[in-house]
Order: structure tokens, then C-alpha cells, then sequence
């Protein structure tokens, strides 16, 4: 999907070199107009090693759990709208962009084609998106309903949602920044993320 060229994985041991006249360890990439600097971490010894098995140490069961229950938190915001989490963001993007391609809306929402149709369908039978042609490039663009229903979206769900994260807007953007960092590091490291 993405078009962007990666560095073949490494298949040493060996971390990463520093970026050259960087001044700090660990090397700088550019993603999605971002710089993250990824410093390859030391080795841990064993009794960390042992810690960092433990379920209640893993970022990532922490992550998936918080995005499950985000996602269940924005049914019963999004469903007077007629929209399930994934038609929101499609519509979120459409309402910045009024038209896009197909592969462009796919390749923002880290997703794939088949996945993008399945999403598009449901917000085609609402009525709030169509989708043509141009030059061959398929487009999806938005319909007057679709429009209308921004104005919908943003008198409900910005503060239903904040009402359910209870959490100052500080944090949330922190939070979000750091989580933005991680997904670049990863990217940057592993050419099939």
C-alpha cells in the first residue's frame, strides 16, 4: 500500500549505526512527515527479561485493550449518527478532504482495499458518500447528506466521547504524540509495517 522505500530489515545482531553528525545515539528516519529518532535499547538481563513476560508489563495487551474499549465507547455516540467506528473515520477524512481516491483513504486509514470497500458499502447504503470514476482512479467523495452530517458529528461526539476518557486534553495529546513516536519507530524499523 504504502509507497514509501524502506531498509531491508537487518539480520544481525548488530543495532542500527547513529546517524551520522546526529549528536545523539540511535538514528533519526522520516515518516509521514515526522522525524522519530529510534535508539535500539541495550540488552536486558534476565530478571528484567523475566518481568517484561508478564502480561501486566505489556504495552501491547495494554494498547489493545484500551483501543477495544475505546472503539465499544463510540457505538452508542456514533449509532444515532448511523455510523459504526470505522464509517467515522472514513467520514472524518472525507469531511477534511471532500473527495479522495480509494487507495488514498485505504493508505491513511492503514488498511487495505478489501477492508476500505467494506466500510464504504455501509456509508454508500446511508447515503452520506458515492463513488465514480476520474481518469480511471476511483474516486469516493461526499454526498450532501454526508455534509450535513459533520455538522451532526461535531455537536455530539467530541464531548460524549470526552466524557467517557475523563482525561484532561493535555493527555490526550500527550499520549497521542507518544503513541504517533511509537508507530513511526516501528515503521521505520520494520519494512512491513
Amino acid at each position: 500500500m504504502r509507497s514509501e522505500t524502506r531498509p531491508a530489515p537487518s539480520r544481525s545482531s548488530t543495532p542500527p549505526k547513529p546517524h551520522a553528525g546526529s549528536g545523539s545515539p540511535g538514528w533519526s528516519r522520516r515518516a509521514r512527515g515526522s522525524t522519530f529518532l529510534v535508539t535500539p535499547p541495550s540488552p536486558m538481563d534476565r530478571s528484567e527479561a523475566e518481568q517484561f513476560v508478564l502480561l501486566r508489563n505489556q504495552l501491547c495487551f495494554t494498547l489493545y485493550t484500551s483501543s477495544r474499549l475505546i472503539v465499544d465507547a463510540y457505538g452508542p455516540i456514533l449509532e444515532p449518527l448511523g455510523l459504526t467506528y470505522e464509517g467515522y473515520l472514513v467520514m472524518m477524512l472525507l469531511w477534511e478532504k471532500g473527495t479522495a481516491a480509494e487507495h488514498d483513504l485505504a493508505d491513511s486509514l492503514h488498511t487495505d482495499l478489501t477492508t476500505l470497500a467494506a466500510w464504504t458499502d455501509e456509508l454508500e447504503a446511508e447515503g452520506f458518500i458515492r463513488r465514480r470514476l476520474a481518469d480511471g482512479t476511483p474516486l469516493i467523495e461526499l454526498t450532501a447528506s454526508g455534509r450535513q452530517l459533520r455538522e451532526r458529528a461535531v455537536d455530539i461526539v467530541p464531548d460524549a466521547i470526552r466524557c467517557r476518557l475523563l482525561l484532561p486534553e493535555e493527555q490526550i495529546g500527550s499520549m497521542r504524540e507518544g503513541l504517533e513516536t511509537m508507530m513511526g519507530n516501528i515503521r521505520a524499523t520494520d519494512p512491513e509495517a
